[in-house]
């Protein structure tokens, strides 16, 4: 009989449960084990205040289809219980230990088909395809990560002197997104911006963001404008958020991103090619195309 691995609760945002799901898929098929994944699993919110923790059935966010032709998922109580810590950082370990691969392979094997199977349910999809469909032609994703916890984030790792702004250019306010993101795009195919980015954790107005965007000959898209969908659930929205960016053709995001390092990862293995993907936070006055296929957080080597 075949040892079962479970993790003892999948918790944080939507790819580092993703990055949890990967690693203890990866423990597993170690040992030649079978994974138990939690029914139910956290629907974690940031406020102003604090952090605030609902609870979602998994099978309300995941479909999980695609995820057991490549492993045995059961319902047995698992043998193995590992922390949600370790499972993310075995996946963590996982995608960056294949980094030196030859494109041909990081585009296909599995930890990027695992990665691709974490799809979400039918609704949210359905969800998703609305609303790329009725956006404009020229719209491009971007992760607009200038919110109040990423800004206490990063006085928390500077607090304890662990330096982020080695090679990368560490960016809190809109206008400098968007003019890099103009500075790259001279000939004017971008037109339009979906914004990824928790809305009522924002440090500006929506009014004011839209305000610095329209300077460059940018407009914006909040999906609090075009979608009232699932506002019961951040872990929902988040996956609306992703599968939208997978679909359009062109993503701006943040090195430091698991968001942006997934969906680069995610993209590649479903056109079998290298996305048109860009980040925002590399030196210089321009968006830097990646190179890497999703697999590394450092400017220098995403973009070699």
């Amino acid at each position: 009989m075949k040892n079962v691995f479970g993790v003892e609760k999948i918790t944080g945002g939507l790819n580092n449960q993703k990055m949890s799901i990967l690693g203890l898929i990866v423990e597993a098929k170690k040992y030649d084990g079978i994974v138990n994944i939690p029914d139910i699993i956290h629907d974690w919110t940031p406020t102003v205040e604090g952090r605030g923790t609902n609870f979602i059935k998994t099978n309300e966010v995941y479909a999980m289809d695609e995820l057991e032709e490549i492993i045995q998922i059961t319902n047995e109580i698992a043998g193995t219980i590992l922390s949600f810590s370790d499972c993310f950082a075995s996946g963590s370990k996982k995608i960056k230990e294949e980094g030196g691969l030859p494109p041909e392979e990081l585009m296909c094997n599995e930890t990027a088909r695992i990665l691709s199977a974490l799809k979400p349910v039918a609704n949210i999809q359905c969800e998703i395809n609305r609303l790329v469909g009725e956006m404009p032609k020229g719209t491009a994703g971007v992760q607009l990560r200038v919110e109040r916890d990423w800004k206490n984030h990063l006085n928390s790792r500077r607090s304890r002197g662990i330096k982020l702004d080695s090679g990368r250019e560490l960016i809190l306010n809109p206008r400098r997104i968007f003019e890099k993101i103009r500075n790259n795009d001279k000939d004017g195919e971008i037109t339009t911006l979906f914004l990824c980015c928790d809305e009522d954790d924002l440090m500006h107005k929506k009014s004011e963001i839209s305000d610095m965007a329209g300077k460059f000959g940018l407009s914006v898209i909040f999906k609090s404008e075009i979608s009232t969908a699932f506002l019961d659930s951040r872990l929902k929205r988040s996956l609306v958020d992703f599968g939208i960016c997978l679909k359009l053709d062109t993503y701006i995001g943040l090195s430091l991103s698991t968001f942006s390092n997934l969906l680069c990862l995610t993209k590649s293995f479903e056109i079998k090619g290298k996305p048109n993907h860009f980040i925002y936070d590399a030196p210089g006055d321009v968006t830097v195309a990646r190179n890497d296929f999703g697999r590394f957080h450092s400017p220098a080597e995403i973009v070699r």
